[in-house]
């Protein structure tokens, strides 16, 4: 059984189509498109490089033999110029009520 990892990636709206290429290309399931706004301080926003508040979020699940190569292509294509986003994983620890997303795995 393969071991999923839960990703939540944050660009700019304009970013958000591409950033959905590269998740969908490294397997993502589950994957939620939205649109977002954040509640930081301006100065906070301007130091982490978002100088407007509106973003794409997308969530989703990606297996974790794709997790890493699936981030460095989010760095690569998109990340890596100042205020473009950010892009994170986090561990998975079980499923309720969405089995059929990953209905082949099981």
């Amino acid at each position: 059984m393969l071991r999923f990892k839960f990703f939540i990636a944050v660009t700019t709206p304009k970013n958000g189509g591409q950033a959905l290429e590269i998740v969908a290309k490294h397997g993502a399931r589950g994957v939620i498109a939205m649109p977002g706004k954040g509640c930081a301080k301006h100065e906070i926003l301007a130091d982490l490089g978002f100088e407007d508040d509106k973003k794409q979020v997308i969530t989703g699940f990606v297996a974790e033999e794709n997790e890493d190569a699936m981030l460095d292509a989010l760095y690569d294509g998109l990340l890596y110029k100042r205020g473009a986003g950010l892009a994170f994983t986090i561990d998975v620890q079980g499923f309720i009520g969405i089995r059929s997303v990953f209905a082949s795995e099981f």
